[in-house]
């Protein structure tokens, strides 16, 4: 686990709880019908996926970025992290306050999803090109705040969709993704690591895949009424 999971966990934990209290307050009823094995497939394959995308920048892209930028200031990396993680707390809540208040006929979460997909990947585009360590900084800021708006939605459906006795269990086993995907993401890189382009598009590219199918393999219920900003 690197030191930035545990505050990730945190900004999810943060939006599941949120989602729950948005729940109440809208008088809609907590789910009881449990979900199929098949969207939790789908569940888990895009939690791998937003997480491969987000966790191999940050465990070991930005660094081969740093040193051929600026070889011997490996200090760089915690103040580009560190900034883009006080970003990405700050988002993740507000995803979702924001979502719970869109209506659109794709749902409240999914329009989210492909928002935070074309940014992030926007901001991996923008530090694979970045000619200084500045905009390698704004880049990740970018990319973190992409993937962050893409993957809390997930967190969200999961308190919107699952009944109470199967978060437990659905949770730890998009917990287990989120582990499994950086070490088999760095992989790839290391697979494609003599084009620095390649390092950061093809696991964010992969990634992007895995998260964006699942909305259209399993959509949301159309969500069209006066309350809230409409899509």
């Amino acid at each position: 686990m690197t030191r930035n999971e545990p505050a990730a966990a945190d900004a999810a934990g943060i939006a599941v709880a949120d989602a729950q209290q948005s729940t109440a307050a809208d008088g809609v009823a907590e789910p009881q019908q449990p979900m199929s094995r098949s969207y939790i497939f789908w569940l888990m394959l895009a939690s791998f996926g937003v997480s491969m995308a987000m966790m191999v920048p940050l465990a070991y892209g930005i660094a081969v970025r740093i040193s051929e930028l600026a070889p011997g200031r490996e200090e760089v990396l915690g103040y580009i992290t560190g900034t883009a993680q006080a970003v990405y707390l700050i988002i993740s809540p507000m995803i979702g306050i924001w979502s719970d208040r869109t209506r659109s006929r794709f749902g409240r979460r999914t329009p989210f999803i492909y928002l935070g997909i074309v940014i992030g990947l926007l901001g991996l585009v923008v530090i694979s090109f970045a000619p200084n360590l500045l905009i390698v900084g704004a880049g990740w800021v970018l990319g973190m705040s992409g993937w962050s708006i893409a993957g809390a939605p997930l967190q969200l459906l999961m308190a919107d969709k699952l009944p109470e006795s199967q978060r437990g269990k659905v949770s730890a086993l998009t917990g287990l993704m989120t582990q499994i995907a950086p070490v088999l993401g760095i992989g790839v890189a290391y697979a494609v690591s003599s084009n620095t382009t390649l390092v950061f598009l093809v696991p964010g590219i992969i990634g992007a895949l895995m998260l964006a199918i699942f909305p259209l393999i399993k959509p949301e219920e159309a969500r069209s009424t006066s309350r809230g900003t409409t899509l």
